[in-house]
């Protein structure tokens, strides 16, 4: 694949990623199919995982002479739009539920501690150590190893986790053990950083051999069924379990594929190219689109997520429109972590 056909392919794939991560947020009780609703589970825990593969896969070491430099270009793309929109829906809570606001809470609430915001802490953290870690790929296929261990680990509460089977444990603990431990999510962005290195897809496109086509056709047939197996069979619905890290990866290998096939749909480029604001706000749009507007039904639960993505970007759009008419585009794209 040409650079080109790379970057348009994981644009499709990052709309898919966020698509996953609404879904995940999404609420089904009006879907009576429980197996249904596993398959959305499980799709939905996909999106995070793909957003740390492609943030590796475009990691540039060399881009920053050091750390510093590197927080400091990430303050206008991703601090700044975190801090406002994380307040934004922190606020939301607290006028919904008559909380008072504390320090500490908004604090734990900003990093991530029982909310969806963990993927920025984590993301900004590796993107600190990866500054800092030298650019080997034996490092790179030790922290991949890392993650897998660490992942069944926490599956089993075992050794170090072997704390969250107590029913006494804080809850700012569990989220130390799980959503903001680094070690959960460091091998999905090495797995991204050592495939550029290795040009895995350009490797995979060079294969030259008689019955190439259909070697791959049954690859992915035998994925899809693998993964299909897992699903039904998984218990539990969170990142670690014994099949979760198999079941995200199975869904990676099969969006890739379709996204090579849509990768000249622009429309759907334009999405992927704007999931970060998509990530931030979606939770503050989403709630009042089907709280507000739309009717509850088996339909609207079943294309909720996609509902959402839509009328968010439509919405993104129209807030870029006015903040030209009104020259304060600058202040929108900061506000909303936008690079248009």
């Amino acid at each position: 694949m040409q650079a080109k056909d790379v970057n348009n392919t994981f644009y499709v794939l990052k709309f898919f990623a966020i698509l996953a991560v609404v879904m995940a947020h999404s609420v089904y009780t009006l879907i009576p199919n429980d197996t249904v609703v596993k398959v959305f589970n499980s799709f939905g825990r996909c999106g995070v995982i793909i957003f740390f593969i492609i943030s590796g896969y475009y990691f540039r070491k060399e881009k920053y002479e050091n750390v510093w430099q590197l927080l400091k270009a990430k303050l206008k793309t991703i601090v700044i739009p975190w801090i406002i929109w994380g307040l934004a829906i922190y606020c939301t809570r607290f006028t919904s539920t008559g909380l008072y606001f504390n320090l500490k809470e908004i604090i734990l609430w900003l990093l991530g501690f029982g909310t969806y915001l963990y993927f920025l802490t984590i993301y900004i953290l590796l993107l600190c150590i990866f500054q800092l870690l030298p650019n080997k790929s034996v490092i790179q296929v030790i922290l991949i190893l890392c993650t897998l261990i660490n992942v069944y680990l926490v599956a089993g509460n075992v050794g170090p986790y072997s704390i969250l089977k107590s029913t006494n444990v804080q809850s700012e603990l569990i989220y130390l053990s799980t959503y903001l431990n680094i070690f959960n999510w460091i091998g999905f962005f090495a797995l991204g950083l050592l495939m550029r290195k290795k040009n895995i897809f350009e490797s995979i496109n060079s294969w030259d051999f008689k019955y190439k086509n259909i070697t791959k056709k049954i690859i992915t047939i035998f994925i899809i069924l693998l993964l299909i197996v897992m699903i039904l069979v998984e218990k539990g619905n969170t990142y670690w379990t014994n099949y979760s890290i198999w079941i995200e990866m199975g869904f990676f290998v099969i969006l890739f594929k379709v996204s090579k096939l849509l990768k000249n749909v622009k429309y759907i480029q334009e999405i992927g190219k704007i999931t970060m604001p998509i990530y931030l706000i979606h939770f503050l749009i989403e709630g009042f689109i089907f709280n507000k507007v739309l009717p509850e039904s088996i339909i609207m639960g079943l294309i909720r997520p996609l509902i959402s993505v839509l009328i968010i970007y439509w919405l993104l759009q129209l807030g870029l429109f006015i903040s030209k008419k009104m020259h304060l585009q600058k202040l929108y794209t900061t506000v909303l972590g936008l690079k248009w």
